[in-house]
């Protein structure tokens, strides 16, 4: 019974406990960040602009009251309206706000949201922003062009750069993929590390045959064999291209994306050993040696 009764006030006590947390207002917070390079910020704070009208239900006429922000109390940022954009600072309920040298020439700000499903409805609500660049008293020293926060569904802004002096924006984004396909990212991965292996012995193993005269090599068997050693790099390659794509980035990023499983020299064996293979029965077909070329007599591979 002791024990019992002993149980019970411990899962009443872990019930408390539970309802306590839930209910203490903690959130997880989301920045939108922004780093800041070629310009000396320590007297300047940086603001993101979105085409909010005042009937939007994220209005606000409280501007963020964090500390050392904005000094001034009705500043110039808080009735910008250009072609409808209004300032985040003024208008818009942030959690935090943000701004640190973090290198001699680099700054970051930081926004904060509510978590991340708040910062996707922000992408989905207002899809453009600006970059507004402040002083200490909420006057506008520059506006940077109109960027998209979400290029198209499920491709969200993930980090903002800001060039101060040519007052550019680069914006850089994310794809949040299904997870079926993370995971045949992830399979196809594991099958590049390891089908050199498997490849290369069967090269040796046909090279040797050959050398013995039992066996006819190259022919055009033997280039579909070699083939399906590729399927794994081919896939993969063909799966980041299309993530560099949707998100707007550069297509080196596709053999930096490559480079980062492993050593590449060993990872590109059986393409190594495929495109020898094909070449090798090219010049067999083109140079008269058909029998070995084109031998289809079902030697054993």
């Amino acid at each position: 019974m002791k024990v019992r009764k002993y149980l019970k006030y411990n899962l009443y006590m872990l019930f408390l406990i539970t309802c306590m947390f839930f209910l203490s207002g903690c959130h997880g917070k989301y920045p939108i960040t922004v780093t800041i390079s070629n310009g000396n910020m320590n007297d300047k704070k940086i603001d993101i602009l979105i085409p909010m009208d005042k009937y939007s239900p994220d209005y606000t006429e409280s501007a963020y009251t964090g500390e050392n922000v904005i000094k001034e109390n009705n500043p110039e940022i808080a009735v910008y309206k250009v072609d409808g954009y209004r300032s985040m600072l003024c208008h818009y309920r942030l959690s935090d706000y943000k701004m640190e040298k973090t290198d001699d020439s680099t700054y970051t700000a930081e926004l904060y949201l509510n978590g991340k499903y708040e910062f996707k409805q922000l992408c989905d609500n207002y899809t453009n922003f600006k970059i507004a660049v402040l002083d200490n008293d909420g006057n506008i020293l520059k506006v940077s062009e109109e960027c998209s926060f979400s290029l198209q569904k499920n491709v969200i802004l993930d980090k903002i750069e800001y060039d101060y002096i040519t007052n550019t924006v680069t914006p850089e984004y994310t794809y949040n993929r299904s997870l079926t396909l993370v995971l045949v990212e992830f399979l196809i991965s594991l099958l590049i590390m390891v089908m050199p292996i498997p490849s290369l012995i069967c090269f040796i193993v046909l090279i040797l045959q050959k050398l013995k005269g039992t066996l006819e090599f190259p022919t055009i068997y033997h280039n579909i064999m070699f083939m399906i050693y590729i399927i794994p790099t081919v896939i993969f390659i063909g799966i980041r291209t299309d993530y560099a794509l949707k998100t707007q980035s550069p297509l080196y990023s596709v053999w930096e994306d490559f480079m980062n499983l492993g050593n590449v020299s060993y990872c590109f064996i059986p393409v190594v050993i495929f495109l020898i293979v094909m070449i090798w029965w090219f010049v067999s077909l083109f140079s008269g040696d058909k029998n070995s070329a084109c031998n289809s007599s079902g030697d054993d591979v």
